[in-house]
């Protein structure tokens, strides 16, 4: 029996990349400085896999390559607070990896 949870939907114009291996989608915040980029790996890579090509040069390869598309974005609805944001980052190593890429 799967869950229900509540989603947010929007119809919108998004920045969007797809490729064999993802779904990725950039998630403007406020005005649009700032943007969070969201990838979805495909079922049948997986997690693990698609965790195993995060890298610096990929990573710049795929920012050359998302693309804006109109589409209906839905999403889980979700909260998160700064303090539970950050605890997370740091559980997964993740600050020190991002910092790398905004001092570029």
């Amino acid at each position: 029996m799967e869950k229900q949870h509540p989603t947010m939907f929007k119809l919108s114009q998004y920045s969007y990349y797809e490729n064999q291996t993802f779904q990725a989608i950039s998630l403007p915040y406020g005005e649009g400085r700032v943007s969070m980029y969201v990838f979805l790996p495909k079922e049948e890579i997986g997690l693990e896999k698609f965790h195993q090509t995060l890298n610096e040069e990929n990573w710049e390869n795929w920012m050359l390559k998302f693309d804006g598309i109109f589409l209906i974005l839905f999403l889980p609805k979700e909260e998160i607070g700064l303090e539970k944001f950050h605890q997370t980052l740091n559980e997964e190593n993740w600050e020190n990896w991002m910092l790398k890429f905004e001092s570029q």
